[in-house]
């Protein structure tokens, strides 16, 4: 069966399953998990977007940083501790004092 798919043009396969994506998406399992990928998505571009102003910033009051530090900030994902840092950023002096 496998090849046989493989041989149906991707417009075909795209009307079978918009069929049945839209009674898909009408189960309630589905929908909570459409929402929780939907969320998931929200926060992950959030802490990228606080990743990269936390960097600018911090790159314009204490210089560039260390390998070490570009690599912890690339780490961080958690919203609360990106916050927690930007909030912090004017009131230490350097990388490493920010990021203790």
């Amino acid at each position: 069966m496998a090849v046989a798919l493989r041989d149906l043009s991707l417009e075909l396969v795209q009307q079978v399953f918009r069929k049945e994506a839209s009674v898909l998406k009408e189960v309630p399992l589905i929908q909570d998990w459409l929402a929780e990928q939907e969320a998931k998505g929200k926060a992950e571009g959030a802490a990228e977007q606080l990743r990269k102003v936390l960097r600018q910033l911090g790159e314009a009051r204490f210089g560039e940083p260390s390998a070490a530090v570009r690599e912890r900030l690339e780490n961080l994902t958690d919203l609360a501790e990106l916050e927690r840092l930007t909030d912090r950023l004017l009131q230490v002096e350097t990388w490493s004092e920010l990021l203790k």
